[in-house]
């Protein structure tokens, strides 16, 4: 209410959509999960599930929506998986999992691309805790949780997932022991 958004007939404040990548399941419960919350306060949210290229479409090139559920991932360099997601630089229409909020700040901007290129290791660190802070602060997308990534194996099998992209990586070094 004090947000100017009172409840209306049927105890509405207001609708919106929620698109969840349809890329697993658990962007697609976590989008039936908000849901729920959101009735509670009163906002009537329906879950909106595509095929992958008209999510998008949708999110990357139209950007028709209202809030958005997909997963993401740093990588190994915030420079590769991280600025993807924040530099205005990345506002690119049809470019799947850019900077699909179109948030756009000149400070943070600045910030990874001193990032990018410092050398120094402690202050590279700093550069991105200053990110982090800037970015909580303006809010242009929430982490709702971290997945932890397990890879099960046979004993045998060797050097499967040495990289800093774990299973997301290549098999080029595993190696049968027996």
């Amino acid at each position: 209410d004090e947000a100017g958004y009172p409840r209306g007939q049927g105890g509405i404040r207001f609708s919106l959509t929620i698109d969840a990548s349809n890329l697993g399941e658990q962007p697609v419960r976590a989008a039936e999960y908000m849901r729920e919350q959101f009735r509670e306060i009163g906002v009537q949210a329906e879950v909106r599930i595509s095929d992958p290229g008209a999510y998008v479409t949708r999110i990357y090139t139209e950007r028709d929506f209202d809030l958005s559920i997909f997963y993401g991932s740093a990588g190994a360099d915030p420079a590769i998986g991280v600025h993807r997601f924040y530099w205005s630089a990345n506002i690119r229409d049809g470019v799947p999992y850019s900077n699909g909020s179109g948030y756009s700040n000149p400070e943070v901007d600045a910030i990874l691309e001193a990032a990018s290129v410092e050398v120094d290791l402690d202050r590279r660190k700093q550069l991105y805790l200053d990110f982090q802070r800037k970015v909580m602060e303006d809010i242009p997308t929430i982490p709702l949780c971290s997945a932890a990534r397990i890879t099960i194996c046979r004993a045998e099998v060797k050097d499967h997932t040495i990289g800093a992209i774990g299973a997301y990586g290549n098999l080029a070094s595993a190696w049968l022991d027996r």
